[in-house]
């Protein structure tokens, strides 16, 4: 996947798409989101919505902290864990000195791939 992006209003994408996606996995008072992969004004608020009731800064604005946050969410979406709650693979932020973050996703063909190294 890359570096995790940072996405504010006025962002547009695929990441915006997954975090639209995310955030109606989340609880939430306000009208889920139309994952439209454009960040307006519905969802920088859905955004200050669930930083707050994460202890987040809430400043609409979608860091590596928020993305950490987001994991759970994220694990669904990506197909990680099954429709029965088994975990099918890991979902990996790596954090670097210059405090940049890179987002990964490991599944069972990593998994494979480093058990037969090691065998």
């Amino acid at each position: 996947m890359g570096p995790i992006t940072t996405l504010r209003i006025g962002s547009f994408g695929d990441a915006v798409r997954l975090l639209q996606q995310a955030l109606n996995l989340a609880p939430t008072k306000l009208p889920r989101l139309t994952p439209d992969a454009q960040f307006g004004p519905k969802t920088h608020n859905r955004v200050t919505e669930f930083q707050s009731q994460q202890k987040v800064a809430p400043d609409g604005v979608v860091g590596p902290v928020n993305w950490g946050v987001l994991k759970p969410f994220l694990d669904q979406i990506l197909g990680i864990i099954d429709d029965a709650g088994v975990l099918r693979g890991a979902f990996v932020i790596t954090w670097h000195h210059d405090t940049t973050a890179e987002l990964s996703v490991y599944g069972t063909l990593t998994r494979d791939t480093v058990k037969g190294m090691f065998q």
